[in-house]
């Protein structure tokens, strides 16, 4: 019994030093991929933004973005081009069917959720929804 109280308390010791810097975040600054010391949207982090398309590349989508996660805050009202790769993954949402499309399936006009990461001022996408609720984060 004398063991495991003391393998319990070295435990508790542990998750007490390591949870307060898990949630400090990962990014310098404390802020989940911000790369600068006040948590501005800098060199890297994933964002998440919601929006219209209103061009589309060859390898990229441009979007006018009306919310998005911390990151994607400080483009709210402003276009941004997004990055498409191979890896990209496309989704049509109609209702609650939600099924896989390809970059062809995409148009200028639809409405979007996109996730994907910011490196370098690089934004490459992860995955476009088409047909997404726009009022899914807050402003």
């Amino acid at each position: 019994m004398k063991k495991i109280a003391i393998l319990f308390a070295v435990l508790v010791m542990v998750f007490a030093f390591t949870i307060p810097a898990a949630a400090n975040g990962f990014g310098p600054g404390g802020g989940m991929g911000s790369g600068t010391t006040q948590g501005q949207p800098g060199g890297r982090g994933t964002f998440v933004i919601v929006g219209t398309i209103t061009d589309l590349g060859t390898n990229s989508v441009t979007i006018d973005v009306l919310r998005g996660n911390r990151l994607g805050q400080t483009y709210i009202g402003t276009q941004v081009t997004l990055t498409v790769t191979p890896q990209t993954n496309f989704f049509s949402r109609n209702g609650t069917t939600i099924t896989q499309i390809n970059f062809a399936g995409l148009m200028v006009g639809q409405q979007v959720s996109v996730n994907g990461i910011i490196a370098n001022t690089v934004w490459t996408v992860y995955r476009i929804t088409t047909g997404a609720l726009l009022s899914c984060l807050p402003k």
